[in-house]
């Protein structure tokens, strides 16, 4: 797709993509949030606006513009990549709250959704994979990127941000993978604690002890010579 607004078929193609890349608790989750955005008859948008920062936003047809809860993901440097999201007193279709209802899952998947089928991934993106560092600046989340699994940032500014070689300016206060993003949205929780424990290194086996010598065997004592008793000659 180019640069611009387009407006996103939610249908048939998308829910057998969900049907491959969720698991059944998952998938349940967001197809309950899918029946509510059709009952509520909204729209989702992509809107790209450079080949680097993707923004969907889900709203009513009849909507401002401007109106509509969103989810951005752009670059911050190269290799790089950011969230922002938009929930919580968004305006949608008047008084629509859709908070607690799993939009941010929801939003989240269609956004994976386009990277895999209408954005052309850049370069970086392409190249790192699931490696990709995603990350969040100044979190005012009140724990929902912790709650996604985010850790703490290496140069944070609860960490080493300003006492390292890259400046307050640097880093991220909360950061994972794109592996780790995935994971989140289309993985159940109980599985990925399960595989990160399968991911560990195994413990090294232990080296076989080497074998005892067998111990020489005695040489028997030689029995001491028995002293013959001298008997004393009687006096004549």
């Amino acid at each position: 797709m180019e640069p611009g607004e387009h407006l996103l078929d939610i249908g048939d193609h998308f829910i057998e993509w969900l049907k491959v890349k969720a698991d059944k608790n998952k998938l349940t989750k967001l197809m309950t949030t899918l029946d509510h955005f059709r009952e509520n008859y909204l729209i989702a948008r992509l809107n790209i606006k450079n080949p680097a920062e993707f923004t969907i936003v889900i709203s009513g047809s009849e909507d401002d513009i401007y109106d509509g809860i969103s989810f951005d993901f752009y670059r911050l440097r190269e290799g790089q990549w950011r969230f922002g999201i938009g929930i919580e007193d968004q305006p949608v279709k008047g008084d629509l709250d859709l908070s607690r209802l799993g939009y941010a899952r929801f939003m989240m998947a269609i956004m994976i959704y386009c990277l895999e089928n209408h954005i052309k991934l850049p370069t970086d993106m392409e190249v790192a994979g699931d490696d990709l560092t995603i990350g969040i600046c100044a979190d005012s989340s009140e724990g929902f990127w912790g709650y996604m699994g985010m850790e703490m940032g290496r140069y944070s500014m609860d960490k080493d941000r300003y006492n390292s070689m890259t400046g307050p300016n640097c880093g991220y206060d909360r950061e994972f993978l794109m592996r780790d993003w995935e994971g989140w949205i289309f993985s159940d929780s109980k599985k990925r604690k399960g595989s990160l424990k399968k991911s560990k290194k195994p413990k090294q086996p232990k080296k076989p002890k080497k074998p005892k010598r067998p111990k020489k065997p005695k040489k028997p004592k030689k029995n001491p010579k028995k002293k013959k008793k001298q008997t004393k000659k009687k006096g004549k």
